[in-house]
């Protein structure tokens, strides 16, 4: 029979990405075909189309229209909304599942998406995130949506899943929009053992001692070279290097140690490549280990390809990058090969080489 995985998209889950906003809870969507995370479960359901797995899913765009495009038979349908969802199309859907007992619910969306998913599931129903959102500091989220198709592909394999706990994080958007991140636990839930997928959600690290890297990188910035500093309290230290306080939760672009955007999105980061050679520095989530996919969303792959991964600066603190095995990227529809192990600043002139998982 295989396994019976309970499956559902939030159709409205990473809008606020394309538009540097810094979630999609306060966003409102019209249309279906404007979904950013519904192309994103259709590309993890093309992945596992052929797994010896039946699956549960709401009619329409929650799940229903997906699977009819690849026109699969061991789906079972349950009712859906009749227009665009709603977060209590997600409590119903989860509420109704419980009763079934599925193996596993995986769900298509950010963190929003996995609060609403654990307010409802039975705490003994493993679960499984597909990144798709904007906030995704929740431990419940694959790497990626391939690392995502890949272990249920295993766990199908297995006919058995295997579990731990994971912390379901997610924090206030309207802070998180003026550069304050506070995270907040709502609880744990029950997630598969597995590499596939990251068990520990974002750490906070003392800042410790920064100056030596900020020193370097000063010191051998080129002038006639635009700088894109990330975000958090490690890239930040840079731009107060030079009196520029600006939102800690958004990227900077500085030119001879001027700023001519604050909190840039894509479009103004790909202006800033315009003028000649570009540098971006960003320094991976504390605990997790993601470098690009978390919490930077501005960083497209149209971003990446333009500047270049000669030209990616990846800076850290001692303690910080101590609670890291891996650098993880996220990056959808790359074009590029990311390198096998990558330098991360840790001093003055002092780097740590990591591997990198993409």
């Amino acid at each position: 029979m295989g396994l019976r995985v309970a499956f559902f998209v939030n159709p409205l889950a990473g809008l606020g990405a394309g538009t540097n906003q810094k979630g999609s809870d306060h966003l409102k969507l019209d249309d279906c075909k404007n979904s950013t995370s519904i192309p994103a479960a259709e590309r993890f359901i093309d992945e596992v189309k052929t797994c010896k797995v039946t699956f549960i899913t709401p009619e329409g765009c929650m799940g229903g229209d997906i699977f009819s495009k690849f026109s699969m038979s061991s789906v079972v349908l349950l009712p859906g909304p009749s227009e665009m969802s709603q977060r209590k199309d997600t409590a119903d859907f989860i509420t109704t599942v419980n009763s079934m007992k599925p193996d596993i619910v995986i769900f298509v969306g950010g963190d929003g998406t996995a609060r609403d998913v654990a307010a409802v599931l039975d705490k003994e129903i493993p679960v499984m995130g597909i990144p798709a959102g904007v906030k995704m500091y929740s431990s419940v989220f694959a790497l990626s949506i391939h690392h995502g198709a890949e272990l249920l592909k295993n766990l199908a394999d297995l006919g058995s899943i295997k579990t731990t706990r994971g912390d379901i994080v997610d924090i206030d958007e309207y802070d998180y929009r003026t550069g304050k991140l506070n995270l907040k636990v709502f609880g744990t839930v029950s997630i598969p053992v597995s590499q596939e997928i990251i068990g520990m959600g974002k750490a906070e690290y003392s800042i410790g001692d920064i100056d030596g890297i900020v020193d370097y990188v000063a010191e051998n910035m080129d002038r006639g070279t635009s700088y894109i500093i990330g975000p958090g309290s490690t890239c930040k230290a840079i731009s107060r290097h030079f009196g520029l306080f600006t939102n800690e939760l958004g990227f900077d672009v500085l030119r001879s140690g001027r700023l001519v955007q604050e909190d840039a999105d894509e479009n103004d980061i790909l202006k800033a490549t315009e003028n000649g050679r570009t540098v971006m520095i960003i320094s991976p989530i504390g605990g997790q280990g993601f470098l690009i996919g978390r919490g930077n969303r501005q960083l497209t792959p149209r971003v990446i390809e333009r500047i270049g991964l000669d030209n990616l600066m990846v800076i850290s603190t001692p303690e910080k990058i101590a609670g890291i095995s891996k650098l993880y990227v996220d990056l959808e529809g790359f074009k590029g090969k990311w390198p096998k192990y990558m330098k991360v600043l840790t001093g003055y002139g002092n780097y740590k080489i990591m591997p990198v998982i993409s």
